[in-house]
């Protein structure tokens, strides 16, 4: 049995966070014993406590936060893993500063984003503690080469797997009513994402009255939650778009959403391998992006979906409208995604990659399992 520990920064629902949930349901429990620390809580714990896996709760409460470090030490002190696996800057920064600390054997590092947020300290922080690190995970290519570049660490320290969907249950998915609940003829243009600068949602907004002028009732609805929000909503009241523009808060019923919007747009300034594409996608829903990190790896300019430039509203209002003027257009992309993560992103596939890695990790160091780290008891 191979243990691992997962730590990462919150329970809120993100990419990040429904990957991981993915990931801990569908590891193969014969072979894998694993267990969760959230440095803080979020909307996502019950999701998480009802796979069964054992769930830590920090409590991390600022920047530099030692009594925090110091709880970190005695969980992995009480969890013994042979493996730990962190996730993103924060939970990559004290779950391995902690895991070096009480010598675990192998630890893994999951980048999930082109980080451009980052000074040089941060970066200066990721290749200090990356030279103690067996492995950095990469959500993308993109976000492979941006890492390999600015850590300037081995290259076979680095490896990419991207998310996956599971196609099956997609498939399943009964779509919402969209015309009953939203009150509008539509079409429907739906945005699923977190409300943060990077996210480029305001260069949708102002796109919005490109595409007032050829369908009057469209809706645009943009889920999701994020310390944006009011901003956004206020730049909608300013454009006088409250008609058009929704915010739907954070929806679990999203997969729903999606199966009856028209097209599924993400306006991104930088990604790493965005789920709600790749969700889109298993729906056969066309897609309107930028031209930015894992959107354009999952974005087949022309097949799948159209890209433009960030920061570009009208080349945006272009490509949405191309796509909405278009069925035939439309429904080729469609079936053209669909293929596209049946054959590169499917669950299964994704998940036996993760499996593989974590034995082939334990298989290079030659470990005795189970009992890797000594108890202080």
């Amino acid at each position: 049995m191979i243990k691992i520990s997962f730590i990462i920064g919150t329970l809120e629902t993100g990419g990040a966070e429904q990957h991981l949930l993915t990931l801990l349901s569908r590891l193969d429990r014969k072979i894998f014993s694993c267990d969760l620390c959230a440095l803080r809580p979020g909307r996502m714990k019950n999701d998480f406590l009802k796979t069964g896996i054992p769930l830590t709760i920090i409590g991390k409460s600022k920047k530099i936060d030692i009594p925090c470090l110091i709880r970190l030490i005695r969980y992995l002190i009480r969890t013994k893993p042979d493996i730990l696996h962190t996730f993103m800057f924060t939970s990559n920064t004290w779950g391995r500063i902690a895991g070096i600390g009480v010598k675990v054997p192998v630890i893994i590092a999951a980048e999930r984003s082109l980080d451009l947020w980052k000074k040089p300290f941060h970066f200066f922080i990721d290749r200090m503690l990356g030279k103690k690190t067996d492995h950095i995970l990469c959500v993308s290519e993109d976000v492979r080469r941006f890492y390999r570049t600015k850590l300037r660490l081995p290259a076979e320290k680095f490896s990419m797997i991207p998310n996956g969907i599971d196609i099956e249950k997609c498939d399943s998915i009964i779509p919402t009513d969209l015309k009953k609940e939203f009150q509008k003829k539509g079409p429907f243009v739906l945005c699923g994402t977190r409300l943060a600068p990077e996210k480029g949602v305001e260069y949708l907004i102002q796109a919005a009255p490109f595409l007032i002028e050829r369908f009057p009732d469209i809706q645009i609805i943009i889920a999701g939650e994020g310390g944006e929000r009011r901003r956004l909503q206020e730049l909608v009241e300013k454009k006088s778009l409250s008609g058009t523009v929704l915010f739907a808060g954070f929806r679990k019923d999203l997969p729903n959403l999606l199966a009856s919007a028209d097209i599924a747009v993400l306006p991104s300034l930088f990604e790493g391998m965005p789920h709600f594409l790749l969700e889109a996608m298993a729906l056969e829903k066309p897609i309107a992006a930028t031209n930015v990190g894992g959107s354009r790896e999952v974005v087949h300019q022309g097949k799948n979906g159209l890209l433009s430039p960030p920061r570009n509203p009208q080349a945006l209002a272009e490509n949405i409208l191309l796509i909405l003027t278009n069925h035939q257009l439309s429904k080729e992309m469609g079936k053209e995604g669909k293929a596209i993560v049946t054959q590169h992103y499917h669950l299964n596939h994704i998940i036996k990659r993760y499996e593989s890695l974590y034995q082939k990790a334990i298989a290079k160091k030659r470990l005795p399992l189970a009992d890797s780290i000594p108890s202080s008891e």
